[in-house]
Order: structure tokens, then sequence, then C-alpha cells
């Protein structure tokens, strides 16, 4: 019943999520993960995988791209790190998370960042439980 009724909700406020370094409204963020527990994860990290991490690596290659301050880009994917900890310790947010590839932007190299996979399932599909 809270997978058929509360996800499809989430899932639209996540659609109208925007990533914004300089002035962050948090949320949305917040309000999906106070779901956790009550809500299957599997469910909560296709929601996050299809509408928010591609906004997000999208807005971190970009700031990458514009002569970067390294720091300032350390302190908000750790700020973001620790407010996904409820869903960090599964595989694949952490693969997500991996993928932002802080070791290289931090090294000064240049980064690109790879096409994001696809998740196992349509996130419409994973409602089906």
């Amino acid at each position: 019943m809270l997978v058929r009724c509360i996800l499809p909700k989430l899932e639209l406020e996540m659609k109208k999520f925007v990533v914004n370094p300089q002035q962050q409204n948090l949320d949305t963020i917040q309000c999906v993960l106070r779901w956790q527990g009550m809500i299957p994860e599997h469910h909560l990290v296709v929601l996050f995988q299809n509408e928010f991490f591609p906004k997000w690596l999208k807005v971190l290659q970009a700031w990458l791209s514009n002569s970067p301050n390294y720091d300032e880009i350390a302190r908000w994917y750790l700020n973001w790190k620790q407010l996904l900890e409820p869903l960090v310790k599964n595989k694949m947010i952490q693969g997500e998370l991996n993928r932002a590839m802080m070791n290289e932007a931090l090294s000064g190299e240049p980064v690109t960042i790879p096409p994001m996979p696809l998740a196992d399932k349509s996130f419409k599909e994973s409602r089906r439980i």
C-alpha cells in the first residue's frame, strides 16, 4: 500500500528537486529519507538512482569544468554523503557516489564522469511487489 500510494508522490517531488550548490533546499531529500524503514530500501535506492543522481552528477561535472575550488567541492560532496548516510551502505548508492570520482577531482586531474548505467529495474517496475 505504501509503495503504491506514497512512492509515486515521492517520485514527483524528486523530479522537481533542483541541485543548487549555492542555495540548496534539502526539504525534498529529507522528506524522502524519512520514509526509510517504511518503504523497502530498494525502492528508495531506485528513486535516488533515477531522480537524484543524474542531476547531482551533472551539476558536479559542470562545477568541475569551470576552474573549481576543490576544497569547496570536497565539502559539498562530503555534506551530501553525510545527508545520504541512511542509504550509503547500499552498494548501488556507494557506486553512484564513487562515480563522482572525488579522488581524481581533488588531485586536479581532468575529470570525465562516465555515463550513468540504467538502474536494474525501471522505477515503475520496482513498484510491483
